[in-house]
């Protein structure tokens, strides 16, 4: 497995693989939270999950979370399961249950198993709904299959410097972060080749490092290598691991990765925060 479906990995264990379009109102502002977490996505997430759910959601199956790498999305996801329901029954129930609860539906995929992805103004969300498996159902005393009910906010931006504190950057500082920028755009370029990623993190964490870091900011500096080395010794263990073996490593990834671009925009370091 590779670093970039790594990163994909990571966003689709949130129930999504896709980003929302352009014209989404951003949350949070400088100086709060890296993350808002909106209040509402609990109860925008209960309103989906229909009467035929064998349990309703529990406070727990409904708090937020943070989906995505770059951008990050607060998340929530709920799993809930039914019975003795078809699979076209379900997609039915959905349906339903989202148009009752204001959602317009966007897509739909069958491959077996079913996928309907809805919006609701700056949200989406994704039903996944598992495949009928008579074979299970003709052996088991109930025949339960599950939805998995994913529900995104509004991408959270990353920590970057004001336009006047940019300003007021000295020119040491200014040539470092130009420098490092070219360096991060080099590593960038080189990891279009799935089979390269790990050899052209490790590349870039030492041309990052070689750089002279600005006087008196050698710890913020050390901020954003640290996750980078980290990153790239998971890359590594990931182009040697497969199947469950990797998933480890696949996590890893995902985190470090998450960390980096955050740690990287923070100090005005652009083209280092787009990973992925």
């Amino acid at each position: 497995m590779g670093v970039i479906a790594a990163l994909t990995l990571s966003v689709a264990a949130c129930g999504e693989e896709t980003q929302p379009g352009d014209g989404r109102p951003a949350i949070g502002t400088k100086g709060a939270p890296e993350t808002a977490l909106p209040a509402e996505l609990p109860d925008l997430a209960r309103a989906l999950v229909p009467a035929e759910a064998l349990e309703p959601p529990t406070k727990e199956d409904l708090a937020v979370k943070e989906c995505g790498i770059q951008p990050v999305f607060p998340c929530v996801r709920v799993y809930f399961v039914t019975e003795d329901i078809s699979l076209e029954e379900r997609l039915a129930i959905v349906r339903r249950q989202a148009g009752a609860a204001g959602w317009d539906i966007i897509s739909e995929q069958r491959e077996g198993s079913a996928t309907v992805k809805i919006e609701r103004g700056a949200y989406q969300g994704t039903y996944m709904l598992e495949s009928d498996d008579a074979l299970l159902c003709a052996s088991a005393p109930r025949c339960i299959t599950g939805t998995l009910l994913t529900v995104l906010g509004p991408p959270a931006p990353l920590p970057t410097p004001s336009a006047a504190e940019r300003q007021d950057w000295s020119a040491e500082k200014k040539g470092f972060v130009a420098d490092a920028n070219a360096v991060c755009a080099a590593m960038q370029a080189r990891m279009n080749d799935p089979e390269k990623i790990a050899a052209a993190l490790a590349e870039g964490l030492r041309e990052l490092s070689a750089l002279k870091a600005p006087r008196g900011e050698r710890k913020e500096v050390d901020a954003v290598l640290r996750p980078l080395g980290n990153l790239a010794q998971a890359a590594e263990a990931l182009s040697d691991d497969e199947g469950e073996d990797a998933l480890p490593a696949a996590v890893a990834v995902g985190e470090f990765a998450k960390r980096f671009t955050r740690a990287a925009s923070r100090y005005g370091l652009d083209n280092c925060a787009t990973l992925g």
